[in-house]
């Protein structure tokens, strides 16, 4: 028997796990720089010497530190104005499909529990075929099935909350170093 409603649930949690690695690659590998790298870079902008900076910016441009550097040291005109379009950009960058994660996982718990209770509903309807033969048997099967789809939307839900909380404040402070050079590249200029 082809099962739509759990294949439906399946694919939301697979879904909501693709956008998890997306989220973790993006927030905690390829846009923040380290707290050492961090430091080297404001120690080098504090001191005036910009072209350092200026070129692990052009090394690592998928950093949201290096793109307020390429904006504010690269070979374009700065403009005063533009900084804090980016800042905003980046900001929104940061935060994007966090609460696609919240909403999923209380979608995903909601369709575990629906799901169930259709499974234990028919569990108790009258058994056809083969399975009426054994007592019980139909009410097992239900129950198994049930307990199933209840434990993926849990589960799936409990991956979401926590890498929810984890890729907050990972956004937190992708958006804290960004605003930091920002401000370090106003006080230079």
């Amino acid at each position: 028997m082809f099962d739509w409603l759990l294949l439906a649930q399946l694919a939301l949690s697979m879904g909501l796990f693709v956008v998890i690695g997306e989220r973790a690659l993006y927030l905690l590998y390829s846009a923040p720089v380290s707290a050492a790298a961090l430091s080297w870079l404001t120690s080098n902008l504090a001191a005036g010497r910009g072209d350092r900076s200026l070129r692990f910016a052009q090394q690592r441009p998928t950093a949201h530190v290096s793109r307020v550097l390429l904006a504010t040291l690269g070979p374009a005109i700065p403009d005063a104005d533009d900084l804090p379009d980016l800042l905003s950009q980046l900001t929104e960058r940061a935060v994007i499909r966090l609460r696609l994660l919240r909403v999923g996982a209380t979608v995903a718990s909601t369709a575990g529990l629906l799901v169930g209770i259709v499974r234990i509903s028919g569990g108790y309807a009258a058994p056809s075929g083969l399975l009426a033969l054994e007592a019980g048997l139909t009410e097992r099967l239900a129950m198994s099935s049930a307990l199933f789809s209840m434990a993926v939307g849990v589960g799936t839900s409990a991956v979401c909350f926590y890498a929810t909380s984890l890729f907050r404040r990972a956004a937190q402070q992708l958006v804290g170093q960004a605003a930091r050079v920002a401000q370090l590249m106003k006080n230079v200029a």
